[in-house]
């Protein structure tokens, strides 16, 4: 009777000890890994405000020299942690901006973040998630690529401009099946643009608001802004 309360011990013991040492697991992880929130009770924020982060990113995001000079720009979307000590980390792409240069250079800009004021839950400091868009573009007519359009002939233009070969992108454009798409419409018209090509370009810009003028993105923004600044009767 005895061996068999010592073996029962035994086994209350072990089972204590292995719950035990579960909870403690359990409590270590909880701390390794504290609940990220989407919208807390006071959001993050910059040091100075709005205003001041995007003086930040316009002073240290360095516009690379081989994209500017082929006229592409684009718009970066980041998401990113401000932790509960204002730390910013875990920077990731949400959405490309079409060309990997500027991809990592937005990604490089958010490493020289300083520290932002924490969001808050209930009073506390908690870690949360942001997203953040960071544009990239010149004054006059540039290219943007929408990474969503699988058009071979739309790619086969955008690696012909990223090569700096503006002739063989048009080629490509004209094979473009759907000459109404508005990515082959918008890039047509900045190479006809780019070689003063002035009331083609304004045919294309046309085209563009005419097709899509209710669409809320950058490229019909752009074309918008165009027709206005370089076509007349518009």
């Amino acid at each position: 009777m005895k061996f068999l309360v010592y073996i029962l011990l035994f086994l209350f013991g072990k089972d204590s000890f292995a719950q035990k040492k579960d909870s403690i697991n359990d409590h270590a992880l909880t701390q390794e890994k504290p609940e990220i929130f989407t919208v807390v009770e006071e959001m993050p924020e910059f040091p100075g405000g709005m205003q001041q982060m995007m003086k930040f990113i316009q002073i240290n995001s360095i516009y690379p020299n081989s994209i500017k000079e082929k006229n592409i720009g684009g718009k970066v979307f980041l998401k990113f942690v401000v932790s509960e000590t204002g730390q910013v980390k875990d920077v990731i792409v949400l959405k490309s901006s079409g060309v990997k240069e500027l991809d990592e250079e937005a990604k490089t800009m958010m490493s020289y973040m300083p520290k932002w004021k924490p969001g808050k839950q209930s009073g506390k400091e908690v870690p949360v998630y942001f997203n953040l868009p960071v544009s990239y573009g010149l004054g006059d007519p540039y290219f943007m690529f929408n990474i969503n359009n699988k058009n071979n002939d739309y790619l086969a233009a955008k690696g012909c401009l990223e090569k700096g070969d503006v002739n063989s992108a048009l080629i490509n454009l004209k094979k473009a099946e759907d000459q109404s798409d508005v990515d082959v419409l918008y890039t047509t018209a900045v190479i006809y643009s780019l070689k003063k090509k002035n009331e083609d370009a304004c045919n294309c810009y046309k085209k563009i608001n005419e097709l899509y003028g209710n669409t809320n993105n950058k490229i019909v923004s752009n074309a918008k802004e165009y027709q206005q600044k370089y076509c007349t009767n518009n």
